[in-house]
Order: structure tokens, then C-alpha cells, then sequence
């Protein structure tokens, strides 16, 4: 999945299509992860912000990029637990 997600954005791809099976006893593990990433990013984004961490900085694109993919990951993981 990341060298899709990877290729994607390298190439300025608006929009990527991937296929993923999550075995339906692993989709509530799965959409928590979602949830802590997302969180986990946010806390990282803060904490460089904060720290003057520029190193660990990601640019305003690849953030949004990232969150557009977890956002995605998370719909459809929410949709299949009904």
C-alpha cells in the first residue's frame, strides 16, 4: 500500500486507487489505528511546530496528503463495520 500511496504523490496524482482486505474480525482494530495515526500525526505536526523540530516538519502538502489517506482508509473502514 505505501509504495501506491508513495508513487501517487511523487507523481502529483490527485487521486490513487488501491485494494486492501481487512478480514471483517480485524476491521474495529484496523479503524482504531486509523484514528490513533491520524492523532499520532497531529501530535507530531504540534510537537515540531512547537519545538522548532524542523527536521521532523512535514510540508503543508504531504500532510494533507497523508490525512486525505487515512481520512479515506477510515471511511470505508467505518462503512464495512455497518
Amino acid at each position: 500500500m505505501t509504495e501506491v500511496v508513495d508513487r501517487a504523490f511523487q507523481d502529483g496524482e490527485p487521486l490513487f486507487a488501491a485494494d486492501a482486505t481487512v478480514p471483517d474480525e480485524q476491521v474495529p482494530a484496523a479503524l482504531e489505528t486509523c484514528l490513533e495515526l491520524d492523532r499520532l500525526l497531529g501530535d507530531l505536526g504540534r510537537w515540531a511546530r512547537e519545538s522548532d523540530a524542523d527536521v521532523l516538519s512535514l510540508p503543508e502538502d504531504v500532510r494533507a496528503y497523508y490525512a486525505a489517506f487515512v481520512a479515506q482508509a477510515r471511511t470505508q473502514l467505518e462503512a464495512a463495520r455497518g
